[in-house]
């Protein structure tokens, strides 16, 4: 088995959505627009991955975005994410001038026991004054206040970075969150204008070595439940979150009981379940 943060957390979440996903490796045949949210923030990254390779920022947006459209949707739609491409390289195109980049979205290995491997992919790791940071894009509608930052502390997806990146580097100063905000405004608002806006901010985030065992502790504990629970799996079965159902994509399948027409209808087997990892092999740098 493989394990990484977002394989990790579908089971903390809901372990029957982690069965469906990375076990039986199901997945929609076709994206609803239940999916924008997902699918806006998969291509603000893909835009960000292209931009720091020094590739077509927007080309790259609009070819993972695709070609969902929701009807009602006034954010997330195809020319929102160009300006908002846009309006973030304006933004950081002096400040990103000081760093060196050192790696983008490369999957990376770490052993936590003999027998335990956790793979992280680090969306782009940079060098300022001689110092390791991790530089981690999230998208976000919420305000930049105390209720959003604090979600980062503790976070286990944020220890997972600055823990698999002082193993490489030998060092990480920090994890940087790089937040993008967007919204609508029906009105104009303070001297703002209506419409799409959005907004950056960045802050940073540290881990102490006793942080980054408690992480590596309390993981190694989590995959130990996943393996016993596979092992039993033939004879009991997996829990059910229900509170998680509203955006699951196997909300069908739940609602349903399973009904073999209904998962032959909409749902099909991945290759691989972990093709979000990308090529685990592949070793590129900028």
């Amino acid at each position: 088995m493989i394990y990484d943060s977002s394989s990790l957390q579908a089971f903390k979440d809901c372990p029957e959505r982690y069965r469906l996903s990375y076990i039986l490796g199901l997945r929609k045949r076709q994206e609803g627009v239940e999916n924008i949210d997902l699918n806006f923030g998969k291509a603000i990254h893909s835009g960000l991955e292209a931009h720091y390779k020094g590739k077509n920022a927007r080309e790259a947006f609009t070819k993972e975005f695709g070609t969902i459209v929701a009807p009602d949707e006034k954010v997330k739609t195809l020319d929102n994410g160009l300006l908002l491409i846009d309006a973030y390289i304006k933004h950081y195109e002096q400040e990103d001038k000081a760093f060196e980049v050192l790696e983008i979205e490369q999957p990376d290995r770490v052993k936590l026991t003999d027998d335990i491997e956790f793979v992280v992919k680090r969306d782009t790791v940079i060098k300022q004054q001689g110092c390791i940071y991790v530089l981690e894009h999230k998208t976000t509608k919420k305000n930049f206040g105390w209720d959003y930052w604090s979600r980062f502390e503790p976070n286990a997806q944020v220890s997972a970075q600055a823990f698999s990146c002082a193993k490489k580097y030998g060092e990480c100063s920090g994890v940087i969150i790089n937040a993008i905000k967007c919204g609508f405004r029906e009105r104009a608002y303070k001297g703002e204008p209506a419409g799409f806006h959005c907004a950056f901010q960045r802050q940073i985030f540290n881990r102490n070595q006793a942080q980054l065992e408690d992480w590596k502790q309390n993981t190694e504990n989590w995959i130990s439940e996943i393996e016993d629970k596979i092992e039993i799996d033939c004879k009991y079965g997996w829990k059910k979150n229900e509170g998680q159902c509203v955006y699951c994509q196997f909300k069908e399948i739940c609602t349903s009981l399973q009904d073999e027409c209904v998962v032959e209808q909409l749902y099909e087997n991945a290759e691989n379940p972990f093709a979000y990892l990308g090529d685990m092999e592949k070793k590129e740098t900028k």
